[in-house]
């Protein structure tokens, strides 16, 4: 994995440690990168599966601004395939979701899928241990495939993600570019209370900065509410599979995490 840091730490691990993510959810460190999470032909069989999925759209997005809340939604760089909540469609069917948790499953099987192994080694360090999110009863899809064709270079952050982190599993890469650079900011954007859109220089330029092109296969886990963008990179497709990882004390006070989108 190429890295680049101005100031600011990326942790490298061989495997998953509550340390090690508690370092990131505490800003003591921009990233943990595992790499080779998932076997090679995990990565390639989902990748092809994303690509190729009847289901593909595009992620619109309401962006915060210095301006406020934009009343619309606006088409992003990047397409999906799950059903999510946060876009025009409003409300997921349950179903939907189940169906796209299996979906993902089949993909790679007898392989055990990229989710899956995420949520089995959270289970394992976590003091609470770790699971699937339900909402009055609905199961909540955890992994979104993202498919970018471009980079329109969209510094933002996920102001609503409280207490998360964001969870990216890579599945295929560009020959060249497509690095991510994450800053160490923190702002009254936070207020947003969602997807926040920076303009140009409101990121001091003396600002600590990491950047990193993951290979695919790696896991990289990030705190989402800091400023991030995806480089520019040349011909080829970007193919990632995506979870957020939400960690909160349960009834008896040890961090849990649970993975949703």
């Amino acid at each position: 994995m190429a890295v680049t840091i101005r100031s600011w730490s990326l942790l490298d691990g061989a495997s998953l440690s509550w340390g090690a993510l508690d370092a990131v959810r505490h800003g003591e460190a921009a990233a943990l990168c595992i790499p080779g999470f998932v076997a090679p032909v995990v990565a390639d069989r989902l990748a092809e599966a994303i690509v190729n999925h009847d289901s593909r759209r595009n992620y619109e997005a309401r962006w915060a601004g210095r301006s406020g809340v934009s009343e619309t939604f606006s088409r992003t760089d990047t397409d999906r395939v799950g059903p999510v909540d946060t876009t025009p469609e409003g409300t997921t069917d349950p179903h939907a979701v189940v169906d796209a948790l299996r979906w993902q499953r089949e993909s790679v099987a007898p392989n055990l899928g990229p989710m899956d192994k995420l949520r089995l080694e959270l289970d394992e360090v976590m003091p609470g241990g770790a699971g699937l999110t339900r909402r009055e009863g609905s199961l909540l899809l955890a992994g979104v495939g993202r498919l970018m064709e471009r980079s329109d270079v969209a510094v933002h952050a996920d102001a609503g993600r409280q207490d998360c982190l964001t969870a990216n599993i890579y599945l295929r890469m560009p020959a060249d570019g497509g690095a991510t650079t994450i800053w160490q900011f923190d702002a009254e954007y936070r207020r947003a209370g969602r997807s926040y859109l920076f303009e140009p220089g409101e990121i001091p330029e003396d600002t600590p900065e990491v950047t990193f092109r993951p290979e695919p296969g790696d896991l990289v886990i990030w705190d989402p509410t800091r400023p991030h963008a995806v480089l520019p990179f040349g011909q080829g497709i970007r193919v990632t599979v995506q979870s957020w990882i939400h960690l909160a004390p349960d009834s008896e006070g040890a961090m849990r995490a649970c993975l949703l989108n």
